[in-house]
């Protein structure tokens, strides 16, 4: 399995300290590029939002990667992924930029599409229901049918690796998963539809029968799952709750998608989805409020285990 990088630039608005914030986010992202190289990583995605606020600064991605690419040697640079919809960027234009940034690194970039959503949709003055069509017709347009088959599978998990999981713990690494998980389901317009359905799986908790047999039959629901507990802890942040970071860490560090702890910890959790057949995992290390000294420190620590694992080349 190939170790990767997924970065969003997210930046709360707790970390806007300074009139430089937004200048000191970019260095700091290319500084973090930096040691994923010097680590061996092997691709350093990086999404594409606009109008995304704190949850994504990352809205002209095709010239954060071609600093990236000509600031490191080995790493490869992935744009994952370009708004396919014309409205945000002409097949055209996805080529000739893309063909530039191959030069420029050396035939080290990755190139994937995407639909986007409705508030990007909005933004851009899109109609919802001519993005796929739009977005078949890039792909056509870009990528012949047969030219080429990459048959690899990536996944992408937050991942944050520290000298001690009390040191995880203080760092922040389970308040940056849960508001990253609440970023997510705000800026992509399903915040409402989450906290009912969170707010359900309250009612069955405190209900001393966890809603009767028949209810829970209906519902198909288990409140104290992990997944639901984790579900239900994260409605309550979304409602605005002030939940202690010793109880979200509880119920998050217990979800066997995230990958957070000591090396130790971080190695079996990366084992996991090796033995599930992942070809790359885009661990996701900055992210929310976490210090740009912790992520280093976590991108170090992570790197460390590449070794271990035999590594697929970029596609």
């Amino acid at each position: 399995m190939r170790l990767d990088i997924f970065s969003e630039m997210q930046h709360p608005k707790e970390l806007w300290t300074g009139p430089d914030h937004e200048h000191r986010l970019i260095q700091e992202t290319l500084e973090e590029a930096r040691l994923a190289d010097e680590m061996g990583y092997g691709v350093w995605w990086q999404v594409e939002h606009h109008a995304a606020v704190e949850f994504s600064y990352s809205s002209a991605p095709e010239i954060m990667l071609t600093a990236i690419a000509t600031s490191t040697k080995n790493l490869h640079v992935g744009h994952s992924s370009v708004l396919a919809p014309t409205r945000f960027n002409h097949p055209i234009r996805i080529a000739e930029r893309s063909a530039f940034i191959d030069h420029l690194s050396g035939g080290r970039f990755q190139l994937g599409l995407a639909r986007s959503t409705i508030p990007e949709w909005r933004t851009f003055n899109i109609e919802g229901d001519t993005t796929r069509g739009q977005m078949q017709q890039s792909f056509e347009l870009l990528e012949p049918v047969g030219e080429f088959v990459n048959n690899q599978v990536a996944f992408f998990t937050f991942v944050h690796c520290a000298d001690s999981e009390r040191e995880a713990m203080e760092n922040g690494a389970a308040k940056a998963a849960a508001w990253y998980t609440a970023g997510s389901f705000t800026f992509f317009e399903a915040k409402d539809a989450f906290v009912k359905t969170a707010a359900e799986l309250e009612v069955l908790a405190k209900d001393p029968a966890g809603g009767g047999l028949t209810g829970q039959y209906l519902r198909n629901k288990n409140p104290n799952a992990p997944q639901s507990q984790a579900q239900r802890i994260l409605g309550r942040i979304m409602s605005g709750e002030n939940v202690p970071d010793e109880q979200v860490w509880e119920v998050l560090s217990g979800q066997d998608s995230l990958i957070v702890g000591t090396q130790d910890q971080v190695r079996k959790g990366l084992k996991r989805y090796e033995a599930l057949g992942i070809d790359a995992l885009m661990s996701f290390h900055q992210v929310g409020a976490l210090t740009h000294d912790k992520v280093m420190k976590s991108i170090r620590l992570t790197g460390g285990l590449i070794p271990e694992f035999k590594t697929p080349a970029p596609p």
